[in-house]
């Protein structure tokens, strides 16, 4: 059931519960006082009357007090039967024996003798009782007490109760009825600007306006509603105005944007292509070189007594020569189709160990400490092939970049959340501040004398990419590098991957 709020009733309600308590509490005081002015009068009226009762049949009883006459003072009494209210009545002589005594109902007891005061009155259980003391010359002759009963006050004032209540309750109806029609006039016009306000909110006419009925304090509500809503009118023609101004602008600023990063795709498109036409030229240069001399050297041996050998010396350079130069070909046509091969879902803990398997040879050649964690079944959608060169290009510049003899290299797979990573680490000499940043442009390495081409991480870098991952780099010279890369799940195994364990150890 729910709570009663004064507050949450609309205002026809509470108006007329305002007139109904304004005019209930009103006639209640004013009838609680007109009950208790008439009730104190009648009490007044009734004490009067019986002062002047008691005096009057004290002077009646005189003479028979004086003459010792009981009779005299019962006929005296019996005048007191014109008056139903007296109930009882009695004389008393100056020694306080009951000399005469009247009773309307013979079962009533008598009340108890009034004190030593000569006059007086006092209310006893719905009685008004008055008693007189009767003197002459020679003295005190006796007492007179009468009793009135207050049935008759109350009856009266039960009656005047009732109707001041009739009164109070058909005011209040009537005050009710005529508010009820008055208050429509101030409610209507604040529930037309309530309906109106809803129609503003969801859509409906904003030019429509508030009529204004009368120069009251509603009249003024409804000036300052409508002007409102001029006001909002305004802002949103405003807003209109700017919010096409603005569209123009960010079309504008778009084609801008556009056109730069348009001219910025064609700088960074010569740029790489220079970058690449640079590197081809260096790693091509000496290779072809040593075939030129080498050919070159043995022409001039032509007619030598070693012509022979020299010349199988000069083949077997430019051979060598030439698959370098293939190796580097090959390099730039895998890094220009790194996008190409199909990708399948498949369990990248299993590519990652055969990868670091195919590594085993080079990193016992290098006497450097390889090992592999690889626990779960981690399912990623990956091209394997890609993923096992990546792996294998990393796990080698580990090993290149570990002491020989103290080199330590650890591979490890983890999967948090929606994400797998392959940690790389290796104890090595580390990669300076200046070089991080160049680590994955194409031709870029720092082990050029060991016939080192800069396309390994670079192709790594991009096949990752391809796969919608990415590779992170920390390193501390003097401390080591760490290389991870951190690959997508499968969309359908992201929640509960099966764990698996794939271990390798290789030391």
């Amino acid at each position: 059931m729910s709570r009663f709020r004064y507050r949450d009733l609309s205002i026809q309600s509470k108006l007329a519960l305002l007139v109904f308590l304004s005019t209930l509490s009103t006639l209640v005081i004013a009838a609680t006082t007109m009950v208790t002015y008439d009730a104190y009068a009648l009490r007044r009226s009734l004490e009067n009357e019986m002062t002047t009762t008691v005096d009057m049949v004290a002077r009646s009883t005189k003479a028979a007090l004086s003459f010792q006459d009981s009779k005299a003072a019962e006929e005296a009494l019996q005048t007191l039967r014109a008056k139903p209210s007296i109930s009882m009545a009695y004389v008393m002589d100056a020694s306080g024996q009951i000399v005469a005594t009247y009773q309307s109902d013979p079962e009533q007891a008598f009340v108890a003798a009034p004190g030593k005061a000569e006059t007086g009155k006092r209310y006893d259980k719905g009685y008004l009782v008055s008693w007189q003391s009767i003197s002459d010359s020679s003295g005190k002759l006796g007492t007179i007490v009468i009793q009135s009963s207050l049935g008759e006050l109350r009856s009266h004032t039960s009656a005047f109760v009732r109707l001041a209540a009739l009164v109070t309750a058909l005011s209040c109806l009537a005050a009710v009825l005529i508010s009820s029609r008055l208050q429509r006039q101030v409610s209507r016009h604040i529930h037309s600007l309530a309906e109106l306000a809803s129609t503003f909110q969801q859509g409906g006419d904003r030019a429509q306006h508030a009529v204004k009925e009368a120069n009251d304090e509603t009249g003024a509500l409804v000036d300052a509603f409508n002007g409102m809503l001029d006001r909002i009118q305004e802002r949103d023609l405003s807003l209109a105005r700017y919010h096409d101004e603005l569209e123009d602008l960010v079309k504008e600023r778009t084609d801008q944007l556009e056109r730069s990063q348009e001219d910025l795709r064609r700088s960074e498109r010569l740029a790489t292509v220079g970058t690449l036409a640079a590197g081809v030229a260096h790693q091509i240069n000496n290779p072809v070189g040593a075939i030129l001399n080498s050919a070159q050297f043995a022409l001039l041996c032509e007619g030598d007594s070693d012509e022979h050998e020299t010349w199988r010396e000069a083949l077997v350079i430019n051979i060598e020569q030439a698959r370098r130069c293939g190796k580097i070909v090959r390099g730039i046509l895998q890094f220009s189709r790194a996008d190409q091969l199909e990708k399948s879902r498949g369990i990248l803990e299993a590519v990652v160990v055969r990868s670091v398997r195919l590594c085993e040879d080079y990193a016992r050649e290098k006497e450097v400490s390889l090992n592999c964690s690889a626990d779960g079944v981690s399912q990623v959608l990956m091209s394997s092939i890609d993923i096992e060169q990546v792996v294998v290009n990393l796990v080698r510049n580990a090993i290149e970049a570990s002491t020989q003899g103290l080199g330590s290299v650890h591979v490890e797979v983890a999967q948090q959340q929606d994400t797998v990573y392959i940690d790389i680490r290796d104890n090595g000499s580390g990669i300076t501040e200046k070089d991080r940043g160049r680590v994955f442009d194409p031709f870029f390495t720092t082990r050029l004398h060991e016939n080192g081409t800069g396309l390994g991480l670079s192709l790594s870098h991009t096949i990752v990419l391809n796969h919608q991952g990415v590779i992170r780099l920390e390193s501390e010279v003097g401390v080591g590098s760490m290389f991870t890369v951190c690959l997508p799940l499968f969309e359908s195994d992201r929640e509960a991957p099966t764990p698996g364990p794939f271990e390798l150890g290789i030391s």
